[in-house]
């Protein structure tokens, strides 16, 4: 098994893809009728967009590696060691579960309902679920908190089974993501109100 393997929701890069090409048009249409100051203004909002939906929307990961989990939401990452984590959740996010807290990710939401009525019990073959006693719908390798779950249990386990393994607990706030989100609401606010 790799040393890392890192995890995030791939659809998220569609849906920046067409807030930059709404703002950039919106730029274009600006600059073809000769109106400069709005085309330009339309550029600053929408890179100032772009830039809070990549915090909230890419950023947002979860790393395995031999000795831990790193949860990476928008603005704090944590760490926390397989032997720290006591359980793995799913219900509304995928969840690692310590004695202390609970973290949820952003990365790996759970699914609806709908997922229910395509799961097939050979889709949970070779997952690792097949010890748990209720498989919920959010469980299944074809939502993003179930392909989480799964990949949860495998590292955790080969991690325990190979001895590297860790108990450690870090959080960090993620002055990065901050920064960007501040100055882009900054800038947001001031051409708005011009």
């Amino acid at each position: 098994m790799a040393d890392s393997h890192i995890y995030r929701t791939r659809s998220n890069w569609i849906y920046l893809v067409v807030i930059a090409l709404v703002g950039i048009l919106a730029a274009i249409s600006y600059f073809s009728i000769g109106n400069i100051y709005d085309g330009f203004i339309a550029t600053i909002n929408t890179a100032a967009i772009c830039a809070i939906m990549w915090v909230v929307m890419i950023y947002p990961k979860i790393v395995y590696s031999n000795s831990g989990i790193e949860i990476h939401n928008p603005f704090q990452t944590i760490q926390v060691g397989w032997l720290r984590a006591e359980d793995f959740v799913t219900k509304y996010a995928f969840t690692v579960v310590t004695a202390e807290k609970k973290f949820s990710s952003w990365a790996a939401p759970s699914s609806s309902r709908i997922i229910s009525r395509n799961i097939h019990d050979t889709d949970y073959k070779g997952t690792g679920l097949e010890s748990r006693k209720v498989i919920a719908t959010s469980d299944s390798p074809r939502s993003e908190s179930g392909a989480a779950l799964v990949l949860a249990l495998r590292y955790s386990q080969n991690s325990v089974n190979a001895g590297t393994a860790g108990e450690h607990l870090v959080r960090k706030i993620n002055i990065l993501t901050v920064a960007v989100c501040v100055v882009s609401i900054g800038i947001l606010v001031y051409t708005l109100s011009q």
